[in-house]
């Protein structure tokens, strides 16, 4: 099919219509390319390399726009599926606390002093386990992160303001 835009507008327009995936035309249109290399996130880290095939940097590029889109549209993307549990402790830790300075409504069971605290100890314990994750020292979890994970299985269905 033909559009008035170019090529990379109707790929645009298919995906948000969710005709084709980006997944799908990635896999198509880059897995030559790509069949070797092991996944990294962030822009590009040998640009003298990158500079010399500039396929590399489109592929990038595509990867992060897809990406952006497949957020807006469903609130995650392809990418974060690789390791949502990372994912969810780079984003839960801060929003927690953010629920905790604006807080209005707390459960009955609790203070909102209480439910504040509350709130930071899941946040410190989330924050706990993803430093536990990235260095993987040590076999069983840090007690705060499983005590963060307890505190927020009893409360999970109280997070709202």
């Amino acid at each position: 099919m033909r559009y008035p835009g170019g090529v990379w507008v109707g790929i645009v327009l298919d995906i948000m219509a969710n005709t084709i995936s980006c997944s799908s035309l990635y896999t198509c249109a880059f897995a030559r390319h790509h069949e070797k290399r092991i996944a990294f996130r962030g822009p590009p880290y040998n640009w003298p390399y990158m500079l010399k095939r500039p396929w590399e940097i489109v592929s990038w590029l595509w990867r992060e726009i897809c990406w952006f889109i497949q957020r807006g549209l469903y609130g995650y993307s392809g990418r974060d599926l690789w390791s949502l549990d990372y994912y969810l402790t780079t984003w839960l830790p801060p929003a927690l606390r953010e629920l905790a300075l604006t807080v209005h409504g707390h459960p009955p069971e609790l203070t909102i002093e209480q439910w504040q605290q509350t709130l930071n100890e899941i946040a410190d314990g989330l924050d706990a386990g993803r430093e536990w994750f990235d260095e993987m020292d040590n076999i069983n979890a840090p007690p705060e992160f499983t005590k963060a994970m307890e505190q927020l299985h009893r409360w999970f269905w109280s997070l709202w303001d």
